[in-house]
């Protein structure tokens, strides 16, 4: 039986037990929504990690807390169903609603964060992680035609070039990102905003990681602070 099969065969379940036909509707949306996200991962293999992974994405989409937590009811409620049937899926995991909140850093710890910054480079990478809510290998990736200072924004490009999202810069970002293309002279021929240190090509997300784990240390943060934390302070 095919994950489609699947599907229809729980929605005619849910039928039979007299579940309107908005609910049922809203579940399949749900559903299909959250498999074809990780369409690259059998559903076999879906575990609890990819549902806190799917909530940031609701996070950062701006959803209420409200529509997470139905949209994540949803997608539970579909897996322990698939435990028992249909055999061809019987060893999926059920995954289960969890509503802990990820790991994010104070303003305080921002503001310390930022001060322990040793150079313009590391300021501007920090400051554009915290500012606009990138993931790491879109912050590599950028450009610098990718900065929009006159509307305030950043334009992030998919691996073929058309533009995936748009996410704001925040003012202060773009000062410090002035300062640094002043002080550092990152001019390269590739026009990536942060080059790797030959300017051969953009930095590596190891690189950005490690710029940031060296201001947490000297800031002496609680936590371990990658981009993804930044990420989800931001959120």
């Amino acid at each position: 039986m095919s994950l489609e099969e699947s599907l229809y065969a729980m929605l005619v379940s849910l039928k039979e037990r007299n579940f309107s036909p908005r609910t049922i509707l809203t579940l399949f949306r749900d559903v299909r929504e959250f498999i074809c996200f990780f369409n690259y991962v059998p559903v076999c293999e879906l575990s609890p990690m990819h549902m806190q992974l799917y909530r940031l994405e609701l996070i950062e989409s701006h959803l209420t807390e409200q529509i997470i937590k139905k949209k994540l009811a949803s997608i539970s409620r579909f897996f322990e169903w698939l435990q028992n049937k249909p055999p061809r899926y019987a060893g999926a995991q059920v995954l289960k609603l969890t509503l802990t909140n990820p790991k994010i850093i104070t303003l305080d710890e921002i503001v310390d964060l930022i001060d322990c910054c040793d150079d313009p480079k590391q300021t501007a990478l920090i400051m554009t992680l915290l500012g606009s809510g990138l993931r790491d290998h879109e912050l590599a990736k950028l450009k610098v035609s990718n900065v929009d200072s006159r509307g305030m924004h950043l334009l992030i490009h998919e691996d073929n070039g058309k533009i995936n999202r748009v996410t704001i810069l925040a003012r202060r970002g773009l000062v410090q990102l002035r300062t640094y293309w002043k002080e550092c002279d990152p001019k390269n021929d590739g026009g990536w905003l942060f080059p790797n240190e030959d300017k051969t090509d953009h930095i590596s997300v190891e690189t950005i990681n490690q710029y940031i784990d060296k201001a947490a240390v000297l800031a002496e943060v609680p936590v371990k602070v990658t981009a993804d934390t930044l990420r989800r302070s931001f959120a």
